[in-house]
């Protein structure tokens, strides 16, 4: 029976070779676009699962209790950098909840081996426990002693073979910042790329070169911090304990608590916590469910098709139909049949989908985010081929029931007609694809529309022709000499050292002022940038009050601050009434006490995601990081070769490995571009796939008033009046899927919005735009079959049937 109804499915199918073909390839790429968001998912989804300590570990976080402190004004916002010297705090204080604490720290130094050196990012320090705590498997040496030495470090694969190829590197020497030797002591597996550690080398906490009190320090709160919380103590009573251990550590002078609020993040949480001040990657989970939805999307639209289509032919197999009822066959046995020839097709849309899938599959990994793992492990493959058989199951469901359930009588008498149910369902199916159609043109129309206004929305600082580098030891110690090189051609107009630059400020520190308690050793935390006398300068920001700092100052370098407007705000001083902070007493938690000697507008020094909020600007050489440089107009290139030459000749053997501030401030928004991208990827498989099924149920349609085609042209109807009439009751679907589709769409997308601190107003453009369009397609697609229909010899169509 079974090879029977197989026999009869393929046979049936391969004489309706281009309703197959439509059917078949619709449903392919409606499964493949929604295998590749499948393995995005799960891949999103699976982030930090395979620690060993995954259950027990957290990542110590805290917030404040003022709305108008530097964590903004959402109450939810979380701050990951943590003092060094908070481990020796907690640990004394709740033993016996915290079985170990982890301390790691990033820095960008240069490294050499054999005279080859180059600046490296991915350069962490961490605490020993790092290794049993988190899943970093070693392919050469001894876990429990690799980081025992404080100058030894591990590398990944990656790091090892690009210094030092094929060989095992153990036991071999790489120079730091030709300040200290650091030795190989083993080789880490390469990190996967679903945990939000990210590092190529590792070194112990204890590897300072500085301070050696650095690990007692609470002044600079500028670590990622875990705890691994003893068994059996849960997240709600660790974080109420540390509670009580700030307020008694952090609390001055009455104060009723320390304005700190201690909070514990699940390690396999923190990709998605966007609401958390941190250096790990993160993603937005609701993007991550909108993708979800999106391959749902594409899916329904695929399998309207596969329905409508079916259905659409129903009335041409109604006599096969009343013949094998007439001849015994049960009701059962016919939906039997025609399931099987639905999943004959799913099963041959599910095989041109893998292949889709594979072909598609890098590609589609460099677009939601590049290093991705998207491999098709046993079980998502099986899950594939699930949600394929399944797809074809429901959607070949309808058309069996409705086939199945014609009266023989009726059917062999030629009464089976346009089913009223059956043609008001292909309709409320074409409007719902239509209707996911517009959403999605609008959802991309309004990601670029907002994306294009972050990129072009004035900063408060110059961007443009800025470039930056870490800077080399051998320059740091020539910096005179360095800079008197640089500035001797025209084309570099200004440089500058910085500890900080627009759109990579990570440093916090508290502050005292006139008017607070100045003696006490924590202040409000602001963010702050260590900038040089040619900082401002070099950077485009308008001083609007008091003075720049001076070289020619010598108290500047410890003594002078400058803040931007929200500071002095903050402070309690009215600008706009003419009040100045110029003058008055300022001071870091960590120094004497200093002057505000000006006030810079307000700038955005991180991304329009947030608003502005205070920043300090002041001088502190131990902590510059990078140099930058304001070129010129005119001659890019000629600059650049004169930056490299400069820098070969002050730091041979260093690579100069430059950045443009344009560009590393457009990364901010790399999430949405991504988005958007991708929306416009999906959307126009999802405007592909439903004017497959149009084209279809178009020409079904026109074969159907065949006759009545041939009758109108042989009365005086023009063309164009009949293509008209052929595709009027598509328009009015479509329009009615535009009216369905705009109010969710401008729900959704001003709820998107709402999570910028800095947007676009959603106007009426976006959405006619987005209704013309698939208006145009819709009507050039049925507009083509109402042609070739309208267009035929009507003699020919009089004598149809």
């Amino acid at each position: 029976m079974l090879k029977n109804y197989l026999l009869v499915a393929v046979r049936s199918l391969s004489r309706q070779g281009g309703t197959t073909a439509l059917n078949v390839g619709g449903l392919a790429i409606g499964l493949a676009a929604c295998f590749l968001l499948v393995l995005f998912v799960q891949h999103e989804l699976s982030f930090d699962q395979q620690h060993p300590l995954a259950d027990q570990t957290y990542r110590v976080t805290y917030g404040v209790t003022e709305q108008e402190s530097w964590l903004g004004d959402d109450p939810e916002t979380r701050s990951a950098n943590i003092a060094a010297g908070v481990k020796t705090i907690l640990m004394d204080a709740m033993p016996a909840d915290i079985a170990d604490y982890i301390r790691l720290d990033f820095r960008s130094p240069y490294l050499s081996v054999d005279g080859v050196s180059r600046s490296v990012n991915g350069f962490a320090t961490a605490d020993a426990a790092i290794l049993t705590t988190f899943d970093l498997p070693l392919i050469h040496g001894d876990p429990a002693t690799a980081l025992d030495d404080p100058q030894s470090v591990l590398l990944t694969e990656t790091a090892a073979a690009s210094w030092f190829g094929d060989e095992n590197p153990v036991g071999r020497t790489i120079r730091y910042d030709d300040q200290a030797d650091l030795t190989v002591t083993g080789v880490l597996r390469d990190l996967p790329t679903n945990q939000h550690l990210r590092f190529d080398y590792l070194v112990p906490i204890t590897f300072v070169l500085f301070r050696p009190d650095m690990m007692d320090d609470l002044t600079n709160w500028n670590y990622q911090s875990y705890v691994v919380l003893a068994e059996g103590v849960t997240e709600a009573d660790a974080e109420a304990r540390m509670q009580v251990v700030f307020d008694e550590q952090f609390t001055y002078d009455g104060e009723e608590d320390s304005g700190y609020l201690a909070d514990l993040e699940p390690v396999t949480s923190i990709h998605f916590e966007t609401k958390t001040y941190g250096r790990a990657p993160v993603r937005d989970q609701r993007y991550v469910w909108a993708f979800s939805i999106i391959a749902g999307l594409i899916l329904l639209i695929a399998c309207i098709n596969f329905m409508n289509l079916a259905t659409a032919r129903a009335t041409k197999r109604a006599k096969e139909v009343g013949v094998r009822k007439s001849i015994g066959a049960g009701r059962g046995q016919l939906i039997g049949q025609f399931l099987g020839e639905s999943i004959v097709q799913s099963a041959l849309a599910l095989a041109l989908a893998l292949v889709l899938a594979s072909i598609a599959r890098p590609h589609f990994a460099n677009l939601v985010g590049g290093d991705i793992d998207l491999t098709f492990s046993p079980n998502i493959v099986a899950l594939l081929v699930g949600i394929g058989l399944l797809t074809g199951i429901l959607a070949g469901s309808y058309p069996a029931f409705y086939l199945s359930a014609f009266r023989p009588a009726r059917v062999l008498k030629g009464e089976v007609a346009r089913g009223r149910s059956a043609t008001a369902l292909r309709k409320s199916l074409i409007v719902a694809q239509f209707a996911v159609t517009v959403f999605l043109l609008v959802a991309t129309g309004t990601v670029w529309m907002q994306l294009d206004y972050l990129q072009n929305q004035s900063l408060g600082f110059d961007q443009e022709q800025v470039v930056f580098a870490s800077g080399a030891q051998t320059v740091w110690t020539q910096y005179e000499a360095f800079e008197q090189a640089i500035l001797a051609d025209q084309r570099v107009q200004t440089m500058t050292r910085a500890g900080g630059l627009p759109g990579r400020v990570g440093t916090s520190r508290g502050y005292r002022w006139q008017g607070s308690t100045p003696d006490e050793l924590v202040g409000d935390a602001m963010s702050t940038i260590f900038g040089d006398p040619t900082y401002l300068e070099t950077f485009g920001l308008t001083l609007t009050d008091g003075r720049d700092f001076s070289a020619d100052i010598a108290s500047d370098e410890t003594d002078a601050y400058i803040l931007n407007e929200a500071a002095a705000r903050v402070m309690g001083y009215d600008l706009d009434a003419g009040e100045s902070p110029v003058g008055t007493m300022f001071r870091a938690w960590d120094r004497e006490p200093g002057t505000v000697v000006g006030v810079v507008e307000d700038f955005h020094y991180a991304s329009l995601h947030h608003a502005i909020e205070p920043v300090v600007i002041n001088l502190s050489p131990d902590w510059y990081q990078a140099i930058a440089f304001r070129l010129a107009p005119g001659d890019v290139t000629g600059a650049m070769d004169h930056l490299a030459d400069t820098w070969a000749a002050f730091a041979p053997g260093y690579e100069f490995d430059y950045v443009f501030l344009d560009d590393d401030f457009g990364r901010h928004y790399a999430d949405e571009a991504r988005l958007g991208t991708l929306f416009a990827v999906f959307a126009g498989l999802a405007i592909f796939v439903a004017c497959l099924g149009l084209l279809g149920l178009s020409a079904y349609a026109s074969a159907q008033r065949t006759k009545e085609i041939g009758v109108r042209k042989v009365l005086g109807a023009s063309v164009p009046g009949l293509v008209a009439l052929l595709s009027r009751d598509f328009v009015v679907l479509v329009a009615v899927a535009f009216a369905v589709a705009a109010p969710v769409a401008w729900w959704l997308m001003q709820r998107w919005l709402a999570e910028f601190a800095y947007r676009i107003e959603l106007g009426p453009l976006v959405f006619l735009g987005a209704g013309a369009a698939a208006l145009t397609l819709a009507l050039v697609t049925v507009a083509t079959q109402a042609y070739r229909t309208a267009a035929a010899d009507p003699i020919k169509a009089l004598r149809y049937e």
